[in-house]
């Protein structure tokens, strides 16, 4: 517990605070310049990733940890540059936090270690906020979220882990359903976005809670079909809000009928 827990969590949280204040003295002493500093932010990233894995198989718990301080350093340096530096603009700077998490996954899968994916959850969840601009760019802070969550339906191909599931669906709902309740109607605009992404979203958490029972020939038990109800009850809430708001309560029920036809 103290050794291979404690200890490393410990180690890696000292390491990255003792490069940021390197870096910074650096900055300060005008030694580097901004792209130098992000260069610095990316190797060092891409370095304590690499030592990990070559130390995967004889130290796994202390590689796990090295990969958590990689991957933090990755999100944090996207976000300076984005932020401070204005290397990246909005969509690049999601673009390059998406891959980052992609790699996340798929050293995840690869390592076998759900701490990696919740890391990379967690750290792809958190980048809007790092790399929030002046205005909102709905299409394109939603379309990163449906990325992100089609990372995790193919992690669930793979895994069975169902804490990624609940955590992407919570990160989800707060971002997605928030807008939706928040955001003022603009007739015809926000029926769109919110029909599309509304669908897109129930598909991938629906395929979530299924894939890997379907493809292990597994059956369902009590708690996955309560969340597979849950999920196909929050879309039809979504769908029905956004019909009423938006003055299309007259297709409220062929929207009923067609869904019950479909899941049926």
């Amino acid at each position: 517990m103290i050794g291979e827990n404690w200890l490393n969590k410990i180690g890696i949280a000292i390491l990255v605070i003792g490069i940021g204040f390197f870096v910074k003295y650096a900055i300060d002493q005008n030694w580097i310049g901004e792209i130098g500093r992000v260069m610095i932010g990316l190797g060092t990233g891409a370095g304590l990733i690499g030592i990990a894995y070559f130390l995967r198989t004889k130290y796994r718990a202390f590689s796990s940890v090295l990969i958590g301080g990689g991957l933090s350093i990755f999100y944090y340096t996207i976000s300076i540059a984005y932020h401070d530096y204005h290397i990246f603009n909005q969509s690049s700077a999601f673009g390059i936090m998406t891959v980052i998490t992609l790699l996340s996954t798929i050293l995840a899968v690869k390592m076998d270690r759900k701490e990696l994916a919740i890391i990379a959850l967690i750290g792809g969840f958190s980048s809007p906020f790092m790399v929030q601009g002046e205005s909102a760019n709905h299409m394109v802070f939603f379309s990163y979220i449906a990325i992100l969550n089609m990372g995790m339906l193919l992690l669930s191909y793979f895994k069975k882990w169902d804490i990624l599931q609940k955590l992407s669906l919570g990160f989800t709902l707060l971002f997605f359903g928030g807008w939706l309740i928040i955001e003022p109607i603009v007739p015809g605009t926000k029926l769109n976005t919110g029909f599309i992404f509304s669908t897109v979203y129930f598909i991938q958490f629906l395929g979530m809670n299924m894939i890997y029972n379907l493809k292990n020939k597994i059956k369902f038990n009590a708690w996955e079909f309560i969340q597979m109800l849950s999920v196909i009850s929050l879309y039809y809430a979504a769908m029905m809000y956004l019909l009423s708001f938006n003055g299309y309560t007259q297709y409220q029920g062929l929207f009923t009928a067609s869904l019950a036809v479909i899941l049926g």
